[in-house]
């Protein structure tokens, strides 16, 4: 009986590394271009399952990595460390002057991340409004994965010290 346990043990950890290898190895094959997003997202969302460490790149700072996988349109994409030891991916859709054009941008990526095909089982929810942002969550069914697309109501404070209102686009995956 042990040794069958053993063996059970032993083909189950071999399995799991085979799977975590293969997974690693499709990540390092994507690259920012010709891929497509709706690959590169797929590619953010497996990268949760080893808390995105498969997607770590140039460090930027000590807690903020540059992405292996870059998001289509991103301005930039990071894999980002906090001090209570959360880990997420945020790509960057750029600060927007108007706020038409912010909401496009917000709607353009909300569609093709509905549009998308990912690898595990996302439910989009009901779009949360106030008057400082626009979030559009899904969550993962049976799991903990979080990715939101955002609209951030942003101060602009310009040389002069003169103020101004700009947003923010953003991806976020945790």
């Amino acid at each position: 009986m042990k040794k069958i346990t053993h063996l059970v043990l032993l083909n189950l950890s071999l399995i799991s590394f085979f799977a975590a290898s293969a997974q690693t190895t499709a990540i390092s094959k994507m690259t920012s271009t010709g891929t497509g997003f709706e690959e590169q997202l797929s590619a953010l969302l497996q990268g949760s399952a080893d808390h995105f460490e498969s997607l770590k790149g140039e460090k930027i700072k000590p807690t903020e990595f540059k992405s292996k996988v870059a998001l289509d349109g991103a301005v930039s994409t990071r894999v980002t460390y906090t001090i209570a030891r959360e880990v997420f991916v945020i790509a960057s859709f750029g600060y927007f002057d108007k706020e038409a054009d912010a909401y496009k941008k917000y709607k353009d990526i909300i569609e093709q991340v509905s549009d998308a095909k990912k690898p595990i089982t996302m439910v989009k929810m009901e779009e949360i409004i106030n008057s400082e942002t626009k979030d559009q969550p899904w969550i993962q069914f049976g799991g903990d994965c979080v990715m939101t697309v955002t609209m951030l109501k942003l101060l602009k404070i310009g040389k002069d010290f003169s103020t101004s209102d700009q947003w923010l686009v953003k991806l976020k995956i945790q």
